[in-house]
């Protein structure tokens, strides 16, 4: 299980489906300005889901999220980029959340900057993208969408902060992220482990000790690396 993980995924929904979302949103969800902090308003309009009285489409969103990838949306912030001299910083989340983000509207540089060697890496997120990143990647990496010049369409971007998702319908795009899949019914996978060989599944942890599988069950993400450890000293 690797570290840091990211992928972009294009056009993961129709262009009548995103057209839609796209004329929904901008409709039915109450944007405003922000303030943050000493450093006056946010450079964009945003509007943060507390959960009560979500618009019908970012609950649409959230249930094929969860449908889709197989995972559970914790909170939701929704951003509004009117031009393109709205914008995001570079920053980075800190929620210990999995990142998964649509893209509606006008295509917008989304530039990653690794923390430790400075390196950057440009994606154009376009109508009906989606951006996934894991809690690691977000440790080890400051992420911005940047001013522009260019003439550029509206863009609408949906965050959804999850925990681990496990996709069946998306698998061919997700399957390289270094995330496991979780076993099937009936734990075929299980018992195709090597010696020493984690599978991780949702909320439970499976290592091969020898002859012995040994199961062990976490609530946070944070939990699993300590947990494989304390298991593989056993």
């Amino acid at each position: 299980m690797k570290g840091e993980s990211s992928k972009h995924l294009k056009q993961t929904l129709l262009p009548e489906e995103c057209d839609d979302y796209m004329k929904r949103l901008k409709k039915e969800v109450p944007w405003q300005r922000m303030k943050w902090g000493t450093r006056g308003y946010l450079p964009r309009l945003i509007y943060r889901d507390e959960g009560i009285n979500t618009p019908e489409p970012i609950l649409d969103l959230i249930k094929y999220t969860e449908a889709s990838f197989e995972c559970s949306v914790r909170s939701v912030w929704c951003n509004y980029y009117q031009s393109g001299n709205d914008y995001t910083p570079p920053h980075q989340d800190n929620y210990a959340a999995h990142v998964i983000t649509y893209s509606f509207g006008g295509s917008r540089r989304f530039i990653c900057e690794n923390l430790n060697d400075k390196t950057k890496k440009e994606y154009l997120l376009s109508h009906g993208d989606v951006f996934y990143f894991s809690p690691e990647f977000d440790r080890q990496h400051k992420h911005s969408i940047p001013k522009t010049k260019k003439a550029v369409d509206p863009r609408i971007s949906i965050v959804l902060f999850t925990d681990l998702p496990f996709s069946q319908s998306h698998w061919g795009n997700i399957g390289n992220m270094g995330i496991e899949k979780p076993p099937a019914v009936g734990h075929e996978l299980i018992g195709q482990l090597a010696d020493g060989e984690v599978l991780l599944g949702e909320n439970v942890i499976y290592v091969r000790i020898g002859n012995e599988i040994v199961e062990a069950y976490f609530e946070n993400q944070e939990d699993i690396t300590p947990l494989i450890a304390t298991l593989i000293r056993l």
